[in-house]
C-alpha cells in the first residue's frame, strides 16, 4: 500500500512539473513575442528618430566588435588590479596609524571596515615599521604591474573597437 501511495505521489509530482514547464514555456513565448513587437516598432521609427538610430547603431557596433568578449578581457584585468590596490590601502592606513600612534584595527572598526578587511587592518599593526615600509614598496610595485597590464588591455580593446592599430604606447621619459 505504501508503494502504491508513493507511486501516486510520484505521478502527481511529474504532472505538476509538466504543468509548470508548460506555463513557463507559454510565458516565455509571450515575453519573446512582446519583445519582437517592440523591436519591430522601434525599427520602424529608426529612420525618423536620431536617438533610436544612435542606440541601435551602438548595439550593432558592440556586437560587431565582440563587445561581450572584450568586456570580459577588461574585467579579467580589472579584477586582479583590485588586489594590490587594497593591499596598498591597508599598508598606507597601517603606516598612518603608526605615525599617529593608533591601533590600525581600531581605526578600521571606527571607519566601519569589518570582516576580512578589518582583520587585514588589525594584522598590519603586528608588523614593525620597517616591515610596513617594505610592504608599501611591494604593494606599490604590484600595483604598478597590475596598472601596466590593465592599460595594455585597454589600449588593445580600444584599438579593436575603433579599428585602429594598437601600436606601442609613447614613452614619456625618453
Amino acid at each position: 500500500m505504501a508503494d502504491g501511495r508513493q507511486e501516486h505521489l510520484s505521478e502527481l509530482d511529474e504532472e505538476i512539473t509538466r504543468s509548470r514547464m508548460a506555463r513557463l514555456k507559454a510565458e516565455q513565448a509571450k515575453v519573446v513575442s512582446r519583445l519582437e513587437r517592440a523591436r519591430d516598432r522601434l525599427e520602424a521609427r529608426r529612420p525618423n528618430s536620431r536617438t533610436i538610430d544612435t542606440v541601435f547603431g551602438a548595439v550593432e557596433r558592440d556586437v560587431d566588435a565582440g563587445g561581450g568578449v572584450l568586456a570580459g578581457a577588461v574585467a579579467f584585468r580589472v579584477f586582479p588590479f583590485t588586489f594590490p590596490d587594497v593591499f596598498l590601502l591597508v599598508v598606507i592606513c597601517g603606516l598612518g596609524a603608526s605615525a599617529n600612534s593608533e591601533d590600525p584595527g581600531r581605526l578600521a572598526r571606527d571607519a566601519g571596515i569589518g570582516g576580512l578587511a578589518g582583520k587585514a587592518f588589525a594584522s598590519i599593526g603586528d608588523l614593525s615599521t620597517g616591515q610596513r615600509i617594505f610592504s608599501f614598496f611591494v604593494a606599490t610595485f604590484a600595483l604598478l604591474l597590475a596598472t601596466r597590464a590593465l592599460l595594455k588591455v585597454l589600449r588593445i580593446v580600444h584599438a579593436l573597437i575603433w579599428h585602429t592599430p594598437a601600436g606601442k604606447p609613447a614613452r614619456p621619459f625618453t
